[in-house]
């Protein structure tokens, strides 16, 4: 019983995950008069007669949105060889394993099953491990 290996098979399928975001920048109009010191050269032949340089009024303003989506979906199929550590009071086992994989480092679970949960072949599925000790 304590230290028996057993297969904890985990079996996940179509996992799906889907993330939104969205980005809002608005700047309000801005007005600035700006003088014009002889503009080409033609202040005169524009405004003849006049004693003040001409000015132009300039307004701006922007609205940027971006929005993204990302679209996930996982299967994970994998059988891991989980150790009894421990025969608990309550007749129920504790076990633990850990696992390298390669995608995403290591693995390391520990839980509590129940001895009925085991299948013939030695197998338990992996939703039927309560958590962690």
């Amino acid at each position: 019983m304590v230290g028996d290996v057993l297969a904890v098979v985990v079996a996940i399928q179509n996992e799906k995950v889907t993330l939104t975001a969205e980005t809002r920048r608005t700047r309000d109009s801005v007005t600035e008069t700006l003088m014009v010191n002889n503009l080409f050269k033609a202040q005169n032949r524009i405004l003849p007669g006049q004693n003040h340089m001409p000015a132009l009024d300039v307004e701006s303003g922007s609205d940027y949105r971006v929005s993204g989506n990302i679209t996930r979906a996982e299967t994970i199929n994998i059988s891991l060889a989980a150790v009894v550590l421990q025969i608990l009071p309550n007749g129920k086992l504790a076990i633990a394993w850990r696992q390298e994989v390669r995608a995403n480092s290591e693995l390391t679970v520990a839980g509590v099953i129940r001895p009925e949960d085991v299948r013939s072949d030695n197998t338990i599925s992996w939703d039927k491990i309560a958590g962690g000790i």
